[in-house]
């Protein structure tokens, strides 16, 4: 679906791919001056700065983002080029669930600091499981218990990362 931005009183038309594609540019960006200017307060090397992870995290979101666009730009010339209007996943958002899954995502940050990174991102995993209607209760079992305590050896113990 195309969508309509005005932007110096001109009318610009942006396919849902190129508006994703801006949006991970944006934030790659913050990310990156947020992991150098803390990084820059920390005093450490970046060998053992916890803003490393973050830093490389927006490195691979601004290629992403570049990925975005360009595909976006493409898919944009091939409709004018055939007269069509543009579809994009923009118009597929389910807007409820995009809001129960946030909230249930600002509930596990806050129950990590109250219970812990293991149970929280448990009760997390189940919560969203059983809220996008995945029944099966073997595979929610197993990814639910499964998940955090791979990430709990790999990183907790293996690497010695604080978890949360």
């Amino acid at each position: 679906m195309k969508r309509n931005l005005w932007m110096n009183g001109k009318k610009l038309n942006a396919n849902g791919t190129c508006l994703e594609g801006l949006f991970f540019l944006v934030a790659s960006t913050a990310l990156f001056v947020y992991s150098l200017y803390f990084h820059a307060d920390s005093g450490s090397q970046w060998k053992q700065s916890p803003y490393l992870f973050p830093l490389v995290i927006a490195v691979f979101l601004f290629l992403l983002s570049l990925s975005l666009l360009r595909e976006g730009r493409q898919e944009g010339s091939a409709n004018r080029a055939d007269g069509e209007v543009a579809q994009g996943p923009v118009a597929d958002i389910s807007w409820k669930k995009t809001a129960v899954v946030t909230l249930l995502v600002f509930a596990y940050m806050q129950g990590i600091g109250l219970v812990g990174f293991i149970l929280a991102t448990f009760l997390f995993l189940v919560a969203t499981f059983l809220y996008l209607k995945e029944r099966r209760l073997w595979l929610i079992a197993l990814l639910s218990i499964s998940f955090p305590l791979v990430v709990y050896v790999l990183f907790g113990m293996l690497l010695h990362v604080m978890l949360p």
